[in-house]
Formats: structure tokens, C-alpha cells, sequence
């Protein structure tokens, strides 16, 4: 198993924390009125997400991972996804498209915000 560790230089604050409600700018429209003057008009789309957003931003390490079944050494952003129906897999090998091929655990940002407190 290998454990994707969070950079510990990249944890923020994510300061839209809790928001649900977007506002998206469409195309903007301009136009001239017969009168010589100019209006210009955009569309905007209200979008509700399910999901607040996080709390905290952060990124992964791109750790080294090995394929079970061809044994090449690879940064585990290069796994490819395959979902069928209600099955699938997160960990295909790019190289020989081996399903599962590695076992990977994300570490948790929780737990890392823990550790900090407690070195403060």
C-alpha cells in the first residue's frame, strides 16, 4: 500500500469555505440601437452545487507507484479511471491497462491538521 501524502507548503484556507451558490457569465451580446447608441447584455446562470465547498485546499504529492502486473515505476497521477455500471477502478496502469494494479491511500487532510496543532 502506498500512502499519497498531502504538500504540506500547498494547505490553505479555502476562503469561498461552505458556499454552495455560483454565478456564471455567459456570452456577452452587444448591440446597436437604431437611435445610434449601444447596449451590450450578458447572460448569467445561477448555479446551486450539492456539495459546499472545502474548508481547506491542498494538493498531493505526485508519489512513485509500481504496476502489480508489469512492474513499471510511475507517478500515481498517471493511473487512468474505468467505471462500468457500478463497478470499476481508479488504478489502471498506463502502461500495460492492468485494472487495479496498485493499492494507493490518500492521506486525510484531518489527520494532517491534527499533527500541526499538536507541533504548535
Amino acid at each position: 500500500m502506498t500512502l499519497i501524502k498531502i504538500k504540506r507548503n500547498s494547505i490553505k484556507r479555502n476562503p469561498n469555505a461552505g458556499r454552495t451558490d455560483y454565478l456564471i457569465a455567459g456570452k456577452e451580446e452587444h448591440t446597436s440601437n437604431p437611435d445610434g447608441s449601444e447596449s451590450w447584455h450578458r447572460d448569467v446562470q445561477h448555479v446551486r452545487s450539492l456539495f459546499p465547498e472545502p474548508k481547506w485546499l491542498f494538493e498531493y504529492q505526485n508519489n512513485r507507484v509500481t504496476c502489480n502486473n508489469c512492474g513499471k515505476t510511475f507517478g500515481w497521477k498517471r493511473l487512468e479511471s474505468d467505471y462500468l455500471s457500478d463497478f470499476g477502478s481508479s488504478s489502471i496502469c498506463p502502461y500495460c491497462k492492468e485494472w487495479d494494479c496498485c493499492e494507493i491511500e490518500f492521506e486525510d487532510i484531518k489527520e494532517v491538521l491534527r499533527e500541526n496543532s499538536r507541533r504548535v
